[in-house]
């Protein structure tokens, strides 16, 4: 399961990539008798992200008399793939940041509870092209419910269950990239960056959301999931109502992001003194 929700089919991992307030469950085969690590793999966040080295979370002891292999379940939930569902609308989210990755922005602006970002009209699907125009990784999360992931970094993904935080991988120059990307130095000040583009996708992901559950109505957020992010920027207020528009443009618009230059859309500015710039400190309405 992923984040609460069943998987549709047995999904065979080796490990497992956790956004940050990722949830997921899994089944193991218990080896032959001895002590085996639990652990994080080394993360690499991008050349502006925070260091996450490989950590022991704990040790697993199997002892005692083999067991007979319980059986993996043989019925799954029968959740919708959105892919063959009809949407009201496509939108773009662009995530960035300062070059000394301070202050963050969605669509080049900070959070500002004053203000709804983006309106849809419940009963509607939409799909939702998030962008890391940064040198960092971000977690895509949105309150009040679950989403599907249709690609990353311009490649299709299995259709396995729904979600509400995936990873929205970094994006920088590196050996394959020399140019175009971010340009980073040894301090991890980054600079330059563009977004994803049709040419260069890498570090772009592709959802579509089902705004169907009437349950959901109100006001609630969408954000970069790590706490330092959101707190500084990274998260926009939505309204969900059977009275929006099947594709209105909000504040900023994430309908016309594509006609607005790559480098140009990558940018974020700290707020001035006289804004209204605030954060949630808590999961409200999740």
């Amino acid at each position: 399961a992923r984040d609460g929700v069943r998987n549709n089919q047995p999904v065979e991992m080796t490990n497992i990539l956790l956004p940050t307030s990722g949830r997921t469950e899994f089944l193991i085969v218990g080896g032959p008798a001895g002590e085996y690590t639990f652990k994080t793999r080394e993360i690499n966040m991008g050349p502006a992200g925070d260091p996450h080295p490989e950590t022991v979370l704990g040790t697993v002891v199997s002892s005692g008399k083999a067991e007979k292999k319980v059986a993996l379940p043989q019925e799954y939930p029968q959740l919708t793939d959105l892919r063959d569902v009809e949407i009201c609308c496509a939108r773009t989210f662009d995530f960035s940041e300062t070059p000394d990755g301070n202050t963050f922005c969605i669509n080049n602006t900070h959070t500002d509870m004053s203000i709804v970002n983006t309106r849809v009209r419940i009963g509607c699907v939409e799909e939702w092209t998030i962008n890391n125009c940064s040198a960092e990784n971000h977690s895509f999360h949105h309150h009040q419910l679950q989403f599907q992931v249709i690609s990353v970094n311009g490649e299709e993904v299995p259709f396995t269950g729904w979600q509400d935080t995936v990873v929205v991988p970094y994006r920088a120059v590196d050996k394959d990239n020399p140019t175009g990307r971010c340009k980073c130095d040894a301090d991890g000040n980054c600079y330059d960056c563009t977004c994803p583009s049709a040419d260069d996708p890498h570090g772009q992901v592709v959802v579509r959301i089902p705004y169907t559950n009437p349950v959901i109505e109100g006001k609630a957020v969408y954000h970069c999931h790590i706490g330092e992010h959101e707190d500084n920027g990274m998260m926009h207020i939505i309204d969900m109502s059977k009275d929006a528009g099947k594709c209105e443009a909000g504040t900023p618009s994430a309908l016309n992001r594509l006609q607005i230059p790559t480098k140009e859309r990558a940018l974020c500015k700290p707020p001035s003194k006289d804004s209204h710039h605030a954060h949630l400190t808590s999961e409200t309405n999740s």
